[in-house]
């Protein structure tokens, strides 16, 4: 059986990608999928209001609202860094620290 496939043409390349991006309503459909058990049915409400909340900070991207200055140290000391990432930092060089002294 021969291959009928021709390589002597190439490919187009694809160029771009789909958005990953989740729309308001399958945003919201998966966030509150979190909160299927019957026990949650009493702050629905409540959850809904979450959802809208967590549907903002989606959309805005606020991926680190809560940052503060690099500092001394830092290529760039007035980038602001999350609080988050600071934390991790600062638990990375104490392990840093013990293993050194382990000497």
């Amino acid at each position: 059986m021969a291959n009928s496939t021709d390589f002597s043409k190439s490919p187009k390349p694809r160029k771009g990608m789909p958005s990953p991006r989740l729309g308001e309503s399958e945003f919201k459909a998966r966030y509150l999928r979190q909160f299927y058990d019957p026990a949650f049915q009493p702050e629905a409400d409540a959850i809904g209001r979450l959802a809208e909340i967590a549907w903002q900070a989606y959309s805005e991207e606020r991926k680190a609202p809560i940052t503060r200055k690099a500092g001394q140290g830092f290529h760039d000391p007035d980038y602001d860094l999350s609080v988050d990432w600071f934390a991790a930092h600062e638990a990375v060089e104490a392990a840093q620290r013990r293993y050194e002294d382990k000497t």
